[in-house]
């Protein structure tokens, strides 16, 4: 059985049918399934297998993983995700949680999707939709914002810190279910690869697990969590300095964590790192996508 709504497969139909469900998350394709459904080679000594799965996923990295949107042109694509969002989104939204400021829930929503991979501040977001002249409570934005989880198509990851208390006292990093949604409704995409590939990363991370954290104490590391063993793991697409600055980050979080191994993700980079006894691995986030 399915549904848009997670609280109506894992709550309702479990309460409902008690005994006789198991409840699945389902996701868009990942990488590996995207490059399977175009029937590309998985072969990383084959240059002519690299250069399929490269020009693959600089159109994964943008379109997303909707299967119905990928033999589709463009403006099909568009028309397919805009659906997505009148259809299940909203209406799901709108009717089980009978919303009333449906400008606002638009709002939101584009909101939401243009700045995936950014800290997001339930106060400071209280006050700019306050200065728009939206007459929301804090309440309703957590609310509504709470509703988008429910649906899959946000998901929040808090800092990690070891009591929900201190959790609570730090902003939320938001991340979309698909990188598509972005692209939807973001003009600016081509300067901002960067947090495509976070978005990616973090959707990789969350097929694994539900646990998922950003950590921080004097530099954020975009990503915690822990699989078979802690990891630690930053996203560097574009610039040299960038790249040493997440690094310390990664210095740092090990020496916290007492960590001796952390993972960098860039764009086509791949080398490992020895600093002070410490390893850093530095990966593609394509090849990563495929080998974990």
């Amino acid at each position: 059985m399915t549904g848009s709504s997670s609280k109506l497969q894992c709550l309702e139909i479990a309460t409902s049918l008690r005994g006789r469900t198991l409840s699945f998350e389902i996701f868009p394709f990942s990488f590996k399934e995207y490059l399977g459904y175009k029937n590309i080679e998985i072969n990383f000594h084959s240059s002519k297998s690299l250069s399929f799965i490269k020009n693959a996923f600089s159109t994964y990295l943008q379109a997303g993983g909707f299967v119905e949107t990928f033999d589709e042109p463009s403006d099909i694509q568009k028309k397919i995700l805009r659906d997505y969002l009148d259809l299940i989104v909203y209406r799901d939204l709108i009717e089980r949680y009978h919303i009333k400021n449906r400008a606002f829930l638009k709002h939101l929503i584009k909101y939401a999707f243009s700045n995936i991979s950014t800290l997001v501040s339930l106060n400071k977001l209280y006050n700019e939709y306050k200065s728009l002249g939206y007459k929301v409570s804090k309440d309703t934005l957590y609310n509504y914002l709470s509703y988008l989880e429910d649906v899959y198509a946000l998901f929040t990851v808090p800092i990690f810190r070891n009591s929900v208390r201190e959790e609570q006292r730090h902003p939320r990093k938001i991340y979309a279910i698909d990188t598509s949604f972005k692209t939807l409704f973001d003009t600016s995409i081509s300067a901002d690869y960067s947090k495509l590939y976070e978005n990616i990363a973090f959707l990789h991370l969350r097929y694994k697990t539900n646990q998922v954290y950003y950590f921080k104490q004097n530099q954020e590391v975009d990503f915690y969590c822990r699989l078979e063993q802690p990891q630690l793991i930053n996203i560097s697409y574009d610039s040299l300095d960038t790249k040493r600055r997440e690094i310390k980050a990664l210095q740092e979080g090990m020496r916290y964590l007492k960590l001796n191994e952390a993972i960098l993700i860039t764009q086509d980079e791949e080398e490992s790192l020895k600093i002070d006894g410490q390893t850093i691995r530095i990966k593609p986030l394509w090849k990563w996508l495929l080998e974990t």
